[in-house]
């Protein structure tokens, strides 16, 4: 068709259930007509990955300490479950492990039902006093009865028994913190760092269509760097730029340990993507480790660790680890104790069932103690109930992303990484979208991750920290309309007076360079605050000032919306509430604009509220405020009491108060004998939202009319009413 420069066709790819190595096709394109000619590339290869894995172990590879009394084995079949039911033999065999010395032999016969794809053998491990090297033996799948025969590079389980360690508990602050990861919060990271979502970046509003690594700060990865740069310093952690190589930089945010504060565990990622040009988005690779990074740091900073925790974003991976290397090798120049890393590369893509990862370590047996990391892994997937949604497998000695680095350094570390077979195929392509990305199996994977490091680093106590963050914007790319954010903070330390260390004045924030810019600021106390932290017990209002600055005398005429965002979780029992107002005096319409909304349902819907175009706003003058509250839920009986608001002879209303963006379950009853716990019945069942109104958001209170139909009640006598409330978090 004349004008279109692309078509697609599909080619067919079958699915069997055969063992194979991987196999290439190749399409060509040939009698061009209508004047069009045969470029260079009129041909294409494509390979077909495998992903039947046949019988195997999965992992083949275990290390045990001696106190854990028993190993346990995955056995599994490959992807294809419908070959039906079959049986295999499995039997141990000593190494340098001895049976009955060192472990209990087993031997016998696994039967798989029709489409049941995993089983487990358990073989008991024997724990002595006596100082001794690390032994091994191993179990072999061999006389396969009605399927295919067992995958030849993973029908071999190799066991390690390791010296007696520490015994491995589960922690419930740990639990808790695995509860935080949400896919709503990740989709949002991703959707951030992979241009899907408009983010506003030094002032300015970005859309980050690709992550290549340069020294030029204009260029998107520097963009990509300063939003994590900010939602890192956001969360009370010391954030800092370290350089390599002709101006460029990896992020490292720095948690400090309370009781051993130099030793480090450190969570990694490489934020860069491939080279690919001006639409690289790199959601799998690597914004899904960049995700993981920047949700341990928002879970973790609201808890004391005995070790301290680094959060660290590398770039130039794609151009050989050259980032990781620099601070790897600084790192030991300086003599730091790097007991763990933990690099996340590729976390997102997984189309296997059952879900597997690979963790990418040096063997055991020269002397390394990246085991030291991954033992936790596999405690953490088991422990915390992840073992349904991910299937850990080792890997080993693979060298092609951060952790060589930290290897070649003589720091221990592990790779996480999406399962071995299944490389995501649009892997360095521009298809490499958050459409592909796998959200549960992301989810699953971080939180074992963080189960991980928090386990290495040792929860001490909880550090509650809370935080808002509202910000003000053209949100059109190239606008030349600048924005701003100002955060919100409840914190243990802070205070409500004027000398609160943890505030953050306007002037003292990074200059916004634009020439006209929209501004957001508190003046509790007569100086504009970037941020304001308050007590955690506080309910005290933050009353944010919406301004105008313009240094180029002709006035502000531009869109303008707001954005919420909770950069830690919004408490369970707090009540999020924004009462917007902008002056008619200065919108395209004249007309004025007075909402309240509910901040938990508008971060749900995507963060935004449109507000009325601002029209000629001189430079200096506040057009509008947002004033912000979160005020704890009262279930306080006191405060709901039930009144008769009026008497008809057809009804009856009654009356009863109840807080402003909170969602209640009243159950209304009658009776005719006040002293008896049994006579009530129900008259009336009501679910109702309190909406937020302008009218009733400084009080935070308003009433509830019920209208009662008098031929409800009983026939005679008197007549009491009763109120049941509930209340349903938020």
């Amino acid at each position: 068709m004349a004008g279109q420069t692309n078509q697609t066709f599909t080619v067919p790819i079958l699915n069997d259930g055969l063992v194979e190595r991987f196999e290439t096709f190749q399409a060509f394109l040939s009698n061009p007509m209508g004047g069009a000619q045969l470029g260079a590339r009129s041909n294409a290869t494509f390979q077909i990955m495998d992903n039947d894995l046949g019988l195997h172990f999965e992992p083949n590879t275990y290390w045990i300490s001696e106190s854990e009394g028993t190993v346990t084995l995955a056995v599994a079949r490959g992807n294809d479950v419908s070959l039906g039911a079959f049986t295999v033999d499995y039997e141990t065999r000593n190494g340098t492990a001895l049976a009955e010395q060192d472990y209990g032999a087993i031997q016998g016969t696994l039967l798989f039902a029709e489409g049941e794809l995993r089983k487990l053998l358990t073989i008991p491990i024997t724990c002595d006093e006596s100082s001794e090297p690390d032994e091994t033996f191993t179990v072999l799948l061999q006389n396969p009865a009605g399927v295919t025969e067992p995958n030849p590079n993973y029908s071999l389980a190799t066991v390690t028994i390791v010296e007696s360690v520490k015994p491995w508990v589960a922690d419930p602050r740990v639990a808790q913190m695995l509860t935080q990861v949400q896919p709503s919060d990740l989709r949002r990271l991703l959707a951030q760092v992979t241009g899907e979502e408009c983010v506003l970046v030094g002032g300015n509003a970005h859309t980050i269509k690709n992550r290549n690594t340069s020294s030029d700060p204009r260029t998107p990865i520097w963009k990509a760097t300063q939003l994590a740069y900010d939602s890192l310093q956001a969360l009370d952690l010391d954030v800092e730029y370290q350089t390599w190589a002709s101006g460029n930089a990896n992020l490292v945010g720095t948690q400090a340990g309370e009781f051993r504060p130099d030793e480090f565990v450190l969570v990694v990622a490489h934020l860069d993507d491939a080279p690919i040009g001006l639409l690289a988005p790199g959601a799998n690779d690597n914004a899904t480790g960049v995700a993981a990074v920047l949700t341990a740091a928002r879970i973790f900073s609201q808890y004391r660790f005995e070790r301290s925790i680094q959060y660290v974003l590398f770039t130039g991976e794609e151009q050989g680890m050259q980032g990781s290397a620099a601070f790897a090798a600084k790192a030991r120049a300086e003599g730091r104790k790097l007991g763990a890393v933990i690099n996340v590369d590729m976390v997102g893509h997984q189309l296997s069932v059952p879900p597997r990862c690979s963790l990418i370590t040096r063997s055991k047996s020269s002397g390394h103690e990246d085991f030291a990391i991954a033992y936790p892994f596999l405690k953490a997937v088991e422990a915390y109930g992840l073992g349904g949604s991910l299937w850990p497998s080792f890997r080993l000695n693979f060298g092609q992303t951060d952790h060589v680095s930290f290897w070649n350094n003589g720091f221990p570390a592990l790779s996480v990484i999406e399962f071995a077979a299944e490389t995501a195929p649009y892997m360095h392509t521009a298809e490499d979208t958050l459409r592909l990305v796998n959200l549960p199996y992301l989810r699953t994977t971080i939180q074992a991750i963080l189960a991980t490091a928090a386990h290495l680093a040792q929860p001490t106590g909880e550090r509650p920290l809370g935080i808002l963050e509202v910000a003000t914007s053209d949100w059109t790319p190239g606008s030349g309309i600048g924005g701003a954010f100002f955060c919100a903070k409840y914190m243990a330390e802070a205070s409500e007076n004027e000398n609160d260390a943890f505030d953050l004045a306007w002037a003292n924030s990074p200059a916004n360079t634009n020439a006209q810019w929209l501004k957001i600021s508190t003046e509790p106390y007569g100086v504009p605050l970037h941020t304001d932290a308050r007590p955690l017990d506080s309910e005290t209002m933050f009353r944010t000032l919406l301004s105008v600055i313009d240094n180029t005398g002709t006035a502000v005429s531009c869109v303008n919306r707001l954005r919420f965002c909770f950069l830690t979780p919004p408490e369970a029992d707090r009540i999020y509430l924004a009462r917007i107002r902008v002056d008619g005096r200065y919108t395209t319409g004249a007309t004025d604009f007075d909402r309240v909304v509910n901040i938990r349902e508008v971060v749900a819907g995507g963060g935004f509220v449109d507000l009325p175009s601002l029209n000629q706003v001189p430079d200096g003058m506040v057009y509008g405020t947002c004033d912000l509250v979160a005020r704890f839920l009262d279930t306080e009986s006191a405060h709901c009491t039930l009144r008769l608001a009026s008497v008809s002879d057809q009804s009856i209303v009654l009356m009863a108060d109840a807080q402003v963006g909170a969602q209640v379950v009243d159950d209304l009853e009658v009776s005719t004998d006040l002293d008896s716990n049994t006579a009530w019945e129900r008259l009336k069942f009501y679910t109702n939202y309190v909406t937020p109104e302008a009218a009733h958001f400084e009080a935070g209170w308003t009433a509830i009319e019920r209208e009662l139909d008098r031929s409800l009640f009983p026939e005679s006598g008197a007549r009491f009413f009763r109120l049941k409330r509930t209340w349903i978090n938020p």
